[in-house]
């Protein structure tokens, strides 16, 4: 028998449902393009907070995403990104406390690139590669 995840429909996001310690939504983000969101909180229901700071992230994503593209330049990781094509937003990971959460990146010619910029009071503050 399987259970069923746990879901919550937030009025301005959507559906979330809950995996991995966390609550996820597919949200429509460019024209083609959906945006994976997740927030933390427990399988009784979803931080406050996470998803205020996620709201606020997807209201105007550019300043953030701007910030973070700057600190991937300013990052010595051109051996990982030569050749790999551009950028590409693909989700936002809310934590608990305000300002700190991660903007996950892809590569246009590598679909299993990964660039997390973590934010600390709303800045960007480390890079995580992977693939």
């Amino acid at each position: 028998m399987f259970l069923k995840k746990p879901t919550y429909n937030d009025p301005d996001i959507g559906e979330f449902t809950f995996s991995g310690g966390c609550w996820h939504a597919l949200v429509d983000h460019d024209a083609d393009e959906k945006l994976f969101v997740s927030v933390v909180g427990e399988k009784s229901g979803l931080s406050n907070e996470s998803l205020r700071q996620a709201k606020l992230l997807l209201s105007n994503p550019g300043k953030y995403v701007d910030q973070a593209k700057r600190y991937i330049e300013s990052q010595d990781i051109s051996d990982f990104m030569k050749g790999n094509g551009t950028l590409i937003l693909d989700g936002i990971y809310s934590h608990d406390e305000r300002g700190q959460f991660d903007l996950d990146f892809g590569l246009s010619n590598w679909d299993d690139a990964s660039i997390t910029v973590h934010f600390k009071d709303y800045e960007p503050v480390e890079i995580t590669l992977g693939d």
